[in-house]
C-alpha cells in the first residue's frame, strides 16, 4: 500500500524537470525593455500633490477635505489611460492655439486645461444637453458671445470662434466674481446660480461654497489634469514625438459668392477633398454656402491660384444656384423643365423622380441654375 506522502513525493521528483523546463523557455527580457513596453503602472504608486497652483492662486490642499477632493478626481484621471493617451496626442493640435490666445489676452495660462475637461479635445463633442464643441457651449451662451448659428452654419463648432468666445466669457466672470476658481466654477454652473451661492452661503471661497456636485468636481477635475498632463511621462505616459496628432496645414481665405455654392467647388478649387474642407470648416453644415462674404479654411498647398481656379469654377457651373419650383395646376414635368431651359432627366435626378408623369399640385421640385440666370 502506497502512503499519500510518497504518492506526493513520487509527484514532485516527475513535475520539477517539467516546470524547469517550462522556466528556462521563458524569454528573458531586459529591465530597460519591459520599462518600455509598458507604460501602465499602478495607481498607489502615484500619490497626489499636497501642494499646486491654479491661475496663480495656491489651492488650500493642506485641508484634508480639500486634498481629498482633488485626490478623487486624480485617480479617476489616472484609471482612463486611453483617453489621457488621446489628450497627450490631440494635444498639439488644440493647446498651443489656445494658449497663443490666453497669452494675447493676458489670462492665466491654466484655463486651457478647461477645453480638454469639457470635450476631451474633441471638437465635436456634443453633450446630451446640447452643449457643443471644444469648449462646450450651450446655444443661447453662444449666441451672447457672438457664436452664429444659422441653417448652413454652426459657430459652436468652429474651433477658432468658440476658444474665442469661451476667452470673452470667462475675462467676464473673472470681472464679476473677482477670482479665477470662482470664475471657471460659473463657466460650468452659470453666473447667476454662482452669484446666489455666494450671496445666500455669505462666502467667496469656492472651496466652501456648496455647490452642484458636478461643478464641484469640475474645478478639481481640471486641476487633475493640469497635473498629469503638466508631465505626463511622471505617470507613465511615455509617447514618441511622431505618435502625436498634427493639426492641419492649413490657411484663411475669404470668399465671395454672388450665389449659393455648392463646398464642393470649393474643394475642388482648393485641391482637396469634399471631406478636407469639413473637416478644416467643422462648422459648416450641409452642401452649399450662400452667397455673401465667407472666411474659410483650406490646405495650404492648394493656397496658391486658389480665388482664380474658384472664379472660373462659378463662371462655368450649371448648377450653382439651389432653387425650388412649386408645381401649378396643368403643370408637367416636360413643361417644367422647359420653362426653366433645363433637361427633364436633370431635373428627375435632383428630385428622385422616377417617371415624368409623377408631379403634383403643390410639390416642390429642387432645380439648380447658373448665376445671373432668372
Amino acid at each position: 500500500m502506497i502512503r499519500t506522502g510518497s504518492i506526493s513525493l513520487i509527484l514532485m521528483v516527475f513535475l520539477l524537470p517539467i516546470v524547469n523546463a517550462c522556466a528556462a523557455a521563458e524569454p528573458h527580457i531586459p529591465l530597460q525593455e519591459q520599462q518600455a513596453i509598458s507604460f501602465k503602472q499602478p495607481l498607489l504608486q502615484f500619490k497626489t500633490p499636497r501642494h499646486l497652483d491654479f491661475c496663480g492662486d495656491p489651492v488650500p490642499l493642506e485641508r484634508r477635505d480639500v486634498w481629498e477632493r482633488l485626490d478623487k478626481q486624480f485617480l479617476l484621471a489616472l484609471s482612463r489611460e486611453a483617453q489621457i493617451i488621446l489628450w497627450i496626442k490631440r494635444s498639439r493640435q488644440y493647446l498651443p492655439f489656445i494658449e497663443a490666445a490666453l497669452r494675447k489676452r493676458g489670462l492665466p495660462d491654466d484655463l486651457k486645461y478647461m477645453a480638454v475637461a469639457e470635450s476631451d479635445l474633441n471638437n465635436h463633442a456634443l453633450s446630451p444637453k446640447g452643449a457643443a464643441g471644444t469648449w462646450q457651449f450651450m446655444k443661447d451662451t453662444g449666441i451672447r458671445f457672438g457664436l452664429d448659428r444659422q441653417e448652413w452654419t454652426d459657430q459652436l463648432y468652429s474651433f477658432e470662434k468658440e476658444t474665442a468666445a469661451a476667452i470673452a466669457y470667462l475675462t467676464t466672470l473673472h470681472e464679476q466674481f473677482g477670482d479665477w476658481m470662482l470664475a471657471v466654477a460659473a463657466y460650468n454652473c452659470g453666473e447667476e446660480r454662482m452669484a446666489r451661492a455666494i450671496e445666500e452661503q455669505d462666502t467667496e471661497q469656492f472651496v466652501d461654497l456648496s455647490l452642484p456636485r458636478e461643478t464641484e468636481e469640475y474645478l478639481f477635475r481640471i486641476m487633475a489634469i493640469k497635473i498629469i498632463l503638466s508631465n505626463p511621462q511622471l505617470y507613465g505616459f511615455m509617447l514618441e514625438d511622431n505618435e502625436l496628432y498634427l493639426p492641419y496645414d492649413s490657411t484663411g481665405v475669404e470668399v465671395n459668392l454672388p450665389g449659393p455654392l455648392h463646398l464642393r467647388a470649393i474643394a475642388e478649387a482648393a485641391k482637396t477633398t469634399f471631406r478636407m474642407i469639413k473637416e478644416l470648416n467643422p462648422e459648416l453644415r450641409g452642401y452649399y454656402l450662400p452667397a455673401g462674404k465667407h472666411r474659410l479654411f483650406i490646405p495650404r498647398d492648394g493656397a496658391e491660384g486658389f480665388t482664380e481656379r474658384l472664379a472660373a469654377s462659378i463662371a462655368r457651373t450649371d448648377a450653382g444656384m439651389k432653387s425650388i419650383y412649386i408645381v401649378r395646376k396643368g403643370d408637367t414635368l416636360n413643361a417644367i423643365a422647359a420653362k426653366l431651359g433645363l433637361p427633364a432627366e436633370r431635373l428627375m435626378q435632383w428630385n428622385g423622380i422616377t417617371s415624368s408623369d409623377i408631379v403634383c399640385v403643390g410639390q416642390k421640385l429642387v432645380y439648380y441654375r447658373a448665376y445671373g440666370k432668372q
